[in-house]
C-alpha cells in the first residue's frame, strides 16, 4: 500500500513568506480548481514577500502552491504530467525588487480519496485517512477533493524531496487504507 503526505510549511520564521498581496480582479480560488489556466496570471497580480532565507515552499495564506525552482527541478520527473507551471509575480516587500527563483505550481489533479465520518467535511479533518485504491498509481502530487487547499504528495515523491533537503517544507503523514 502506498504512503501519502500532506505538504505544508514547516515552523521556520526566517524563510520567505507572503506579507501582502494584490490580486486585482483575480479570484483567490483561481488556483484551487485543479484546472489548467488558459493564460498567465494578469499583470496586476503582485505578491509581496518578506523573510531573509529563500525556501522551497513559500508560505502564503491564499493557499497558492508556490515552490522554488529547485523543488520543481527535483520533483519534475514525477509531477510534470500533473502540473502547470506559472510565473510567480513575487516582489520584495521592503525594496519592491522582483524576486526570482519561484514558480506557481498549478496542480491539475484532484482526487476524492479521503475517508470522512458522516456529517464532517474533508477540510475539517485534522488527521487524514486516504483510500489507496482511489488514487491513480502514477499520481504523485495532487489536490484533495473536498479540500482543495490540501496538497498531497506520494511517499515516493516525499522520499526524493527529503533526499534533496528541501527548506521550509513539513510532511504530515496520512493513514492509507
Amino acid at each position: 500500500m502506498r504512503k501519502f503526505f500532506i505538504l505544508t510549511a514547516d515552523d521556520r520564521e526566517d524563510v520567505h513568506c507572503l506579507a501582502r498581496r494584490e490580486l486585482g480582479k483575480t479570484d483567490v480560488k483561481t488556483l484551487w480548481s485543479g484546472k489548467r489556466l488558459s493564460e498567465p496570471l494578469p499583470s496586476d497580480v503582485k505578491l509581496w514577500i518578506e523573510g531573509d532565507v529563500p525556501c522551497d515552499f513559500l508560505v502564503n495564506p491564499i493557499s497558492w502552491p508556490i515552490f522554488s525552482e529547485r523543488f520543481v527541478n527535483t520533483a519534475w520527473e514525477m509531477i510534470r504530467d500533473d502540473v502547470q507551471l506559472l510565473e510567480a509575480p513575487l516582489f520584495d516587500a521592503k525594496t519592491g525588487e522582483a524576486i526570482q527563483g519561484y514558480r506557481i505550481v498549478n496542480l491539475l489533479g484532484s482526487v476524492d480519496a479521503a475517508v470522512v465520518e458522516a456529517g464532517r467535511k474533508v477540510s475539517d479533518v485534522q488527521y487524514l485517512t486516504l483510500t489507496d485504491s482511489k488514487i491513480p498509481p502514477d499520481f504523485h502530487f495532487f489536490r484533495l477533493g473536498g479540500a482543495p487547499t490540501r496538497l498531497i504528495a506520494s511517499g515516493e515523491l516525499v522520499k526524493v524531496l527529503k533526499a534533496a533537503r528541501m527548506v521550509g517544507i513539513a510532511y504530515l503523514k496520512t493513514t492509507t487504507v
